[in-house]
């Protein structure tokens, strides 16, 4: 938190915490709206979301995990751990 945050209302008061973080629900609400944008893919590693791009490619799984790197997709796929 900035100095000149310290002052904005939101405060419960009690501890100086924001009593709702309406920046990182907006984050949250901005990530998971980006993800659900990109092709969902499965293999033997689980489900999740794929952004395959000219440099770099990504893979987010629906359980949280992630691959990325400058490779070919089929690489992230075989870096993820199988699930059983």
């Amino acid at each position: 938190m900035t100095a000149g945050q310290a002052g904005q209302k939101g405060k419960d008061g009690q501890n100086g915490k924001d009593s709702k973080d309406s920046k990182g629900a907006d984050q949250t609400n901005s990530a998971s709206q980006a993800l659900a944008l990109l092709p969902r893919v499965d293999g033997a590693w689980g489900s999740g979301r794929l952004l395959d791009g000219t440099l770099v490619s990504a893979v987010v799984t629906d359980d949280g995990r992630y691959a990325i790197g400058a490779v070919d997709p089929a690489q992230l796929y075989a870096a993820l751990p199988q699930r059983s």
